[in-house]
């Protein structure tokens, strides 16, 4: 099998998978409780590694391996400074970078949303990620998002995807690009 096939193939294993592991986060990850307090607050790092932990879990086998915000800034040929939430790749293969995922709360600032866009972008237009996930997390999707991503995101050809999940439990709805 080519690297092309391949790569089509691992993808859409990989994103049956994440919609799998999005679904099984549970409310203790969701929203994180607050000693002292009745109320909850979404937090980035906790939903992130519990996703990666269900994630871990459910790609058991998987050919490819999954890391958390892994750091490239000692990278000999790709010195960045931006942290990805996941990347999904062969390391050490450049012709098997599958997937980058980016996770925000949609109480986020503009600021880092865009930020976000244009990680998602460089690692697959520079980088050769196949796909990029930019996984929006909690309720009321700013229509900002939605009008930031059409105007931000470089491919038109459905490799960037914004999905949102809105609770817990539940599995993420694809946003971006309209089926």
């Amino acid at each position: 099998m080519n690297h092309r096939a391949l790569n089509v193939s691992l993808q859409s294993a990989f994103l049956r998978s994440f919609r799998r592991a999005v679904t099984a986060i549970d409310s203790r990850f969701f929203r994180v409780m607050v000693a002292g307090s009745d109320r909850t607050f979404f937090r980035e790092r906790v939903y992130c590694y519990e996703l990666y932990h269900q994630l871990r879990s459910i790609l058991k086998g998987f050919p490819l391996t999954i890391y958390g915000e892994v750091d490239k800034s000692g990278h000999p040929r790709r010195a960045e400074r931006r942290i990805p939430d996941f990347v999904v790749h062969d390391p050490g293969d450049d012709k098997l970078n599958l997937v980058i995922v980016e996770v925000k709360s949609t109480q986020s600032k503009r600021g880092a949303f865009l930020k976000d866009i244009d990680t998602v972008n460089r690692y697959v237009e520079s980088y050769g990620y196949r796909c990029g996930i930019l996984l929006l997390v909690g309720k009321r999707l700013p229509k900002r998002f939605l009008s930031d991503f059409d105007d931000l995101i470089e491919r038109r050809d459905g490799s960037i995807v914004m999905l949102w999940h809105e609770n817990c439990n539940q599995p993420p709805v694809r946003v971006r690009p309209s089926l």
